[in-house]
């Protein structure tokens, strides 16, 4: 506290000059009682001297103190020197990156990952295979693996479907009060189409020359559609079914001749026809019969397919063997 009140009141320079002056003038009562009792007053002695020493640490302190600790007034203002001077220029900041132009990205910035960005494929692109390449349906009719109708039915005739010996088989009997022509189909499951390549395989098993085998094509859902009948006595038409009109009797659009060289009455034939805008192409055996000829206008444009079997007199029996179909969707 002693040194404090001292010290509080004046200068650095001031405490020096008191330092020199006690050193030129020392203290006449420390004089007189050293020099009448040596040894005796040392107490006093030392008191005077730890008071220079304290002087002397004060000074020191004050030389070195922190900055806010006894404060001596000052017309100059001083610069702490734990604080930073003021940067002469505005450093870039480097959390932030400059936004990458459209040519370069910058350097040691890491480029922004895309959520989930697309694959680059380098490889050889596959084809995708064109509507032609994939079968509607393929079947050799070694089992019923496609759900094909299997059963009798009696209404005045008699018509039986299903397998033998890797074949799908239509059996019709005309009896004595049947209505002629008898005609019965089977539909090609899960088949609706408007531009087709169907292929199959036909024999005629057992019939007289009134019956016929029969591929039908575009039947709506109002029983509507057109067919292609093909007779043992070799000759083909063309009919169109429509409901509001006589299906028993539909008019003939066309009707052609088949050459015995061509097609093989006692034996099975390749049938292939394609329709394709409402134009039809029929081949039999790989020989092209009938080409791009105009559907009967007013029909269905698009629709299911069938096969089936005609009699057209009582008491007769035809029995129609089918074989590995193939429909394509045509371009």
């Amino acid at each position: 506290m002693i040194g404090t009140q001292i010290v509080s009141g004046i200068t650095a320079e001031q405490v020096v000059e008191i330092i020199e002056a006690t050193r030129e003038s020392p203290d006449e009562t420390t004089e007189v009682e050293t020099a009448q009792v040596a040894g005796v007053n040392i107490l006093k002695v030392s008191g005077a001297i730890i008071g220079v020493i304290a002087i002397v640490l004060i000074l020191a302190m004050l030389i070195s103190r922190p900055a806010g600790i006894f404060p001596i007034p000052s017309t100059e203002t001083p610069t702490p020197s734990n604080t930073p001077l003021p940067p002469t220029s505005t450093p870039t900041p480097t959390s932030t990156p400059p936004p990458p132009s459209a040519t370069q990205t910058p350097t040691g910035t890491p480029t922004p990952t895309e959520t989930n960005p697309p694959p680059t494929d380098t490889s050889t692109p596959t084809q995708t295979p064109t509507p032609t390449d994939i079968p509607l349906i393929q079947d050799d009719f070694s089992t019923n693996s496609k759900g094909w109708y299997e059963g009798l039915k009696r209404d005045g005739s008699r018509f039986e479907a299903g397998f033998n010996s890797g074949k799908y088989r239509m059996t019709i009997t005309t009896e004595g009060d049947a209505k002629v022509p008898a005609r019965y189909w089977s539909s090609v499951p899960n088949v609706i189409i408007d531009n087709f390549i169907l292929s199959i395989e036909a024999a005629f098993e057992e019939a007289p020359e009134n019956a016929a085998l029969l591929i039908g094509f575009h039947y709506d859902n109002f029983g509507s559609y057109y067919a292609v009948l093909v007779r043992p006595n070799l000759t083909y038409e063309i009919k169109l079914f429509l409901v509001d009109q006589d299906l028993n009797n539909p008019p003939t659009y066309f009707s052609g001749h088949l050459d015995e060289s061509i097609f093989n009455v006692d034996g099975a034939n390749n049938i292939t026809i394609k329709v394709i805008e409402s134009k039809i192409t029929i081949e039999f055996n790989d020989q092209l019969h009938l080409d791009e000829y105009p559907l009967p206008p007013g029909g269905p444009a698009r629709g299911g397919v069938r096969l089936g079997v005609e009699l057209s007199r009582v008491a007769r029996v035809a029995i129609i063997d089918f074989d590995d179909i193939l429909i394509h969707v045509a371009e």
